[in-house]
């Protein structure tokens, strides 16, 4: 990877605290308690998204 991507993993759910991880500079965020299928949903955008020059 160019740029190693970062997921945020948080119970924390508020629109402040994803706000947050997003300007830290992370490349997703996912609520704690998740499913698997949201998981692989975030993981999947996440590399699709990695080519672009806006991260």
């Amino acid at each position: 990877f160019e740029r190693l991507p970062i997921i945020a993993m948080t119970a924390n759910v508020m629109k402040a605290e994803v706000q947050r991880c997003i300007d830290a500079g992370m490349n997703g965020f996912i609520p704690k308690p998740f499913e698997r299928e949201e998981l692989l949903a975030t993981l999947h955008s996440v590399m699709a998204g990695i080519g672009r020059s806006d991260r």
